[in-house]
């Protein structure tokens, strides 16, 4: 489906009757598998199907991206493998109230097998289903977070998580700490007990007494028992693939809090999964920096665990432009996309695909495989100096560009490769789609 568009609840729309349709469905054993468009061209939708994935998603029902470079316009269903309803009707309450749509409904089990197969789902990434849940209040205190960021103890920010990792659920808060796993979990080497020991015994006295998250008790030839305090009643569910799949120790610091913040703010954003906050605002309500920040929100989106969507340019209004918008992309396994890039540099040789890098390096894009095959394949087609310049011009524009895309940049090759005369200043319109 192109588009899915969810109005609030209580709303009574059509979009939301077919959406909860299909979980009763997959309530009553079918399977169903949802792919939605995401094409990162039309910038200023890029975020279009995001509320509806993310409610398919919490209810149980498969759904899927599309690959980003590219637009998938149709609009069909295909059921029990022999039905195809195909036609030009969106799920959004124009589209079934207002406009003027034709569908066509064909009984052919050949048309379902064709359709099915040009809709090529991508592995969900996911992994286990447990969370972790870290204290809003600790996310929320200046002199928590704040003073732990401002003072870089990332040692400190890393115990704390682990520890609340393995808080047995006793109801009383206590953990009694594995030296070994504690000191692989932060980082510390396991060569001499005696030192990974004295180590973390120094993080637990800064999270005593300088944090005040916790006491605990030394007993000699014995684990220590840590005991967590409580810390009120809201928290943010951390899924455990954070340490499963190692990005307790992949991300920096700051990618880390951005990570946990950006869960928070997008589980109550009225756009949820989108949310949108000023760096101003955030400085100020966790007493991190601006430069804290940006380096956060940038590890992520190149580890592409986050999309940003900048406002729109409008050199008239520069000082009004509103604030970014965010939107998290689920963990996934960092191997798996080691595998994929392997067998990207297998398929096409190590220099073309260190050429791709580079220039996804230039857009913020380094853990996007699909994006590098298709700037390859780019490069077979229209030469690899229409490539180049295409990626200086768009490298040139700043950070906060919102034309700095993976689309943005496929358009650009290809109408410098094509000898093109649109004007690239502006973004794709929608009726160039």
């Amino acid at each position: 489906m192109y588009l899915v568009s969810l109005p609030p609840k209580g709303s009574g729309s059509r979009a939301r009757r077919l959406l909860d349709a299909l979980v009763e469905a997959k309530g009553r054993g079918v399977e169903v598998r949802v792919v939605l468009d995401r094409n990162a061209v039309w910038i200023e939708k890029r975020n279009k199907n995001a509320v509806a994935y993310r409610y398919l998603q919490e209810r149980g029902v498969t759904v899927f991206y599309d690959d980003e470079n590219k637009l998938t316009h149709a609009k069909a269903l295909v059921i029990d493998g022999k039905t195809v309803i195909l036609g030009s009707t969106n799920w959004s309450e124009g589209a079934l109230t207002r406009n003027a749509e034709a569908n066509l409904l064909v009984r052919s089990e050949g048309l379902a097998r064709e359709m099915l197969g040009n809709f090529k789902e991508p592995a969900p990434r996911a992994g286990s289903g447990d969370v972790v849940r870290v204290p809003w209040a600790f996310l929320n205190n200046r002199k928590l977070l704040g003073r732990m960021a401002s003072g870089r103890d990332e040692g400190a920010f890393d115990l704390y998580l682990f520890l609340l990792k393995s808080f047995d659920g006793n109801g009383e808060g206590k953990v009694v700490l594995n030296y070994p796993a504690a000191a692989g979990a932060i980082g510390i080497g396991l060569e001499r007990k005696g030192v990974y020991q004295d180590a973390l015994r120094e993080v637990l006295s800064r999270l005593q007494d300088r944090y005040r998250l916790i006491s605990f008790t030394f007993m000699k030839n014995r684990d220590p028992v840590i005991l967590l305090k409580a810390m009120g009643e809201e928290f943010v569910e951390t899924p455990a693939a954070y340490w499963d799949w190692g990005w307790s120790r992949r991300l920096a610091l700051s990618g880390k809090v951005m990570l946990l913040l950006g869960m928070r703010y997008s589980s109550f954003s009225p756009m949820e999964p989108v949310w949108f906050r000023s760096q101003e605002s955030l400085s100020g309500t966790h007493g991190i920096s601006r430069h804290f920040i940006n380096d956060g929100l940038l590890s992520l989106r190149r580890h592409n665990l986050i999309e940003v969507q900048p406002d729109r340019l409008n050199p008239a209004s520069f000082g009004n432009r509103k604030a970014n918008k965010y939107t998290p992309n689920p963990l996934y396994d960092p191997q798996e996309l080691e595998k994929a890039f392997q067998a990207l540099e297998q398929r096409y040789g190590q220099n073309k695909l260190q050429r791709a890098a580079g220039i996804l390096h230039l857009i913020y894009e380094d853990s996007d495989a699909r994006a590098a095959e298709r700037l390859i394949l780019l490069e077979e087609e229209f030469g690899p100096e229409a490539v180049r310049e295409a990626a200086e011009k768009v490298g040139e524009m700043s950070g906060n560009n919102p034309k700095k895309t993976v689309g943005y940049l496929i358009a650009t090759i290809k109408s410098i490769g094509g000898g093109g005369q649109r004007n690239l200043t502006e973004a794709p319109s929608q009726s160039t789609l």
